[in-house]
Order: structure tokens, then C-alpha cells, then sequence
């Protein structure tokens, strides 16, 4: 807990560029339908928590990326958990391939976008501080997911708990990228 709130006093002192603009604000796997060989983006009305006037605030893009890659997480998380709980010896076997799974959707979904986004003013300036930033929102939206959660699913509140999880033991083994 203690180097979770060092970690997060570090992360929201820094001054990064960047424009503002409207996002999306709820940005998941659930909101995206595949058409043919495109993709359509749905339910733009932000995260149901959020009031009104808090959706309509311009803030940084990297928000939704953030969404997408603890919707990532979170497909992952949910699909070892339906086969474990029909079958809990599966889960062994299903596990480690959601994981791998995960990772790669991830690597392969931030690449792309900002191979898309480079020189845009949307991001920071340097690498390193979208990095802390992307870090810090990917954070700030699993803390949130808990309290989804907590409120309205308990018994998934395991997914975003080993979610933030995950990113301390990362953060604390490659303290260079914080």
C-alpha cells in the first residue's frame, strides 16, 4: 500500500504536455462492434460514475487507451474465470494462454496506436512521460473498476484487485518506466 500511494504522489506531480479533447470515457471491448472489416464505437455517454459536467471536461486521449488495455485484462480475467468455473481443471490449463493472450493484444493494440499517433500533440512530448502517464491512467482506472466493483459485482472484484496488483509487481520490477 505504501509504495502504491509513493507510487501514485510520484506519477500525479508530473507536468506533461499534451493537448486535451474529448474522449470517449468508457472506452472498452464492450463498446467496440465489428461491421464487416471495420469497427464502430458505441455508448459514448463516459463512465456511469462520472457526473455530467466531469464527462464533458476535456482531458487527455490516453484515457480510453487506457480503458482498452485493462478491457484486455479484464476479457482475460473473465474468460479464465467462466471455463475455471465449469471446469476448475481447465483453469490451469486456460489460464497462462488468456494471460499470454492479454499481453499480446496489449502490445500489439499500444504499438499500433501510437505508431498511428506519432507526432500527434495529443501525446506528451518524450516517450517516457506518455509512458507515466499512460501508467498512471491505467491506474486510476483499475482503482476505479474496484469500486464498480465493490458497488455493483462483488464477486468480481478479484479482477481489478489483482489488476492493480500486477502493475505494482511490474512498476516496482522496471522502476525506470515510472
Amino acid at each position: 500500500a505504501a509504495y502504491c500511494a509513493a507510487l501514485i504522489d510520484a506519477l500525479s506531480d508530473l507536468r506533461i504536455s499534451g493537448l486535451k479533447t474529448r474522449h470517449h470515457g468508457d472506452f472498452h471491448l464492450g463498446q467496440v462492434l465489428v461491421v464487416k472489416d471495420d469497427f464502430v464505437l458505441v455508448d459514448f455517454e463516459g463512465e456511469p460514475a462520472r457526473s455530467l459536467e466531469d464527462r464533458r471536461v476535456k482531458k487527455t486521449a490516453l484515457r480510453d487507451v487506457a480503458g482498452m488495455v485493462r478491457s484486455f485484462d479484464y476479457a482475460a480475467a473473465a474468460a479464465t474465470r467462466l471455463l475455471g468455473d465449469a471446469d476448475p481443471e481447465i483453469r490451469e490449463h486456460v489460464e497462462p494462454h488468456a494471460l499470454n493472450w492479454r499481453d499480446l493484444a496489449s502490445t500489439a493494440y499500444l504499438e499500433r496506436y501510437f505508431a498511428c499517433m506519432e507526432g500527434s500533440s495529443i501525446l506528451p512530448d518524450d516517450e517516457a512521460s506518455t509512458q507515466q502517464l499512460l501508467n498512471l491512467l491505467i491506474l486510476e482506472k483499475a482503482l476505479y473498476e474496484i469500486c464498480y466493483e465493490a458497488a455493483n459485482r462483488p464477486a468480481w472484484l478479484s479482477i481489478p484487485l489483482n489488476g492493480v496488483l500486477a502493475l505494482m509487481e511490474n512498476w516496482r520490477a522496471t522502476p525506470a518506466k515510472t
